[in-house]
């Protein structure tokens, strides 16, 4: 009966992760096409559902690995309350839903924590399947709905270019990118690496990289690859020489592939994608307005540099800028010294043990953290925030071994 009711609850831990990338498909639809944002399903699935029972779940666990989340989120509520008190808020509605977004991964990871120590042990090679599983569900959701002709175009002056029903390009580029960093650990370890199942999965992440069209899937997805393929073949993890040379030869193959399509998209009548490739090649990764942003920051009073301002602040797109803008210094050294803390110490865990899950994790949230500082929709995007839960549950469960 024990080991039943653990089962139930990890089938229900499933479900709630996964079922973010299908409300977000509703989601997509109610804000394009029925042109309604307000209680979309992701709005009412994620805070009349996830949260309430991801709360719950920290609120039972008494680890103390979760005091410095709980400390944490006390100095947010304070600084919310305390601007609120002082006459800033305009929009009540706005700003609990911006700064519940941001502390979503937290509360996620401490529902997580509080499964796997008190109702049934996590298996490591579980998260990444479902990390796994949720780029699958997105990829099929970007490309299946695109052909039937309800894809939402990425940008409104190119025809081709369709995030499917997922109506944010840039969080879905996220996704898909994390995502793939758990597909190539999973298909590398675990005794499941197939060369088809490499091949084919990889074409299906680079076809919808190439529908979204975001230059951070154009230069993550190469990048991820590469790296990761690369290190496994003198990865402890990896012992076998017929193994690791089948990865050395795929990787160059990849690598081939990458290069044939860029000669051949401009015999393809594809210039803006090649015009967008090109502009990474030359170092130009598309940061925001950054002067626009520091330019309002400069003109706040006391207060709103504590607690940020709803009223005297035009969001530029960049979490770092935005965070601040909106929500103040407290609430934005909080919403990036917990990422920044985790990839740290993940990062010299990888410097000890050399692990290529440490440095998977380590390019995850890498991409998290530098997607949020220059294109946003990262941090304060529930979508992307979904997903990360899972990196910030193995960076949990690998130092704590």
């Amino acid at each position: 009966m024990k080991e039943n009711k653990a089962r139930l609850y990890l089938i229900f831990t499933y479900i709630l992760i996964l079922a973010g990338s299908v409300v977000d498909l509703g989601t997509g639809y109610f804000t394009e096409f029925l042109n309604y944002s307000a209680l979309t399903p992701g709005v009412l699935f994620r805070g009349g559902v996830v949260l309430p029972v991801f709360l719950l779940w920290c609120l039972k666990s008494k680890s103390s690995s979760l005091i410095p989340l709980y400390l944490g989120m006390l100095c947010v509520l304070s600084a919310v309350f305390l601007g609120l008190s002082a006459g800033l808020q305009t929009s009540l509605i706005s700003k609990i839903s911006g700064l519940l977004k941001v502390v979503y991964p937290y509360l996620g990871l401490g529902g997580l924590i509080y499964i796997h120590k008190y109702k049934r042990y996590f298996h490591t090679n579980e998260i990444w399947t479902l990390g796994y599983y949720y780029g699958v569900i997105v990829i099929i959701g970007i490309i299946f709905f695109t052909y039937v002709g309800l894809g939402i175009q990425s940008y409104s002056h190119q025809l081709y270019t369709s995030s499917g029903l997922y109506g944010a390009a840039n969080d879905t580029g996220l996704i898909l990118l994390i995502a793939f960093c758990f597909f190539l650990y999973y298909n590398i370890s675990f005794q499941s690496f197939k060369v088809s199942k490499l091949i084919v999965i990889s074409l299906l992440f680079l076809f919808s990289a190439f529908l979204i069209n975001t230059k951070a899937l154009f230069i993550g997805i190469p990048v991820s690859f590469i790296v990761i393929m690369g290190y496994s073949i003198f990865a402890k993890e990896v012992k076998s020489a017929s193994f690791k040379a089948g990865i050395f030869l795929i990787t160059a193959l990849f690598i081939g592939a990458v290069w044939y399509i860029v000669q051949y998209l401009q015999d393809l009548g594809l210039t803006y994608t090649l015009s967008r490739i090109t502009e990474l090649a030359s170092g130009n990764f598309g940061f925001r307005n950054y002067a626009f942003g520091i330019e309002q920051i400069q003109n706040f009073s006391l207060t709103e540099h504590l607690f940020g301002s709803q009223r005297n602040f035009l969001i530029i797109e960049s979490d770092l800028i935005d965070i601040y803008g909106k929500f103040g210094m407290l609430f934005c050294l909080t919403a990036f010294g917990i990422p920044l803390f985790f990839l740290w110490k993940i990062f010299k865990h990888f410097l000890i043990k050399r692990s290529l899950q440490d440095l998977v994790l380590v390019i995850g949230l890498s991409f998290y953290l530098l997607h949020g500082v220059i294109a946003g929709h990262a941090l304060v995007s529930a979508q992307v925030n979904n997903i990360i839960i899972l990196v910030y549950f193995l960076i949990w469960l690998r130092l704590k071994r």
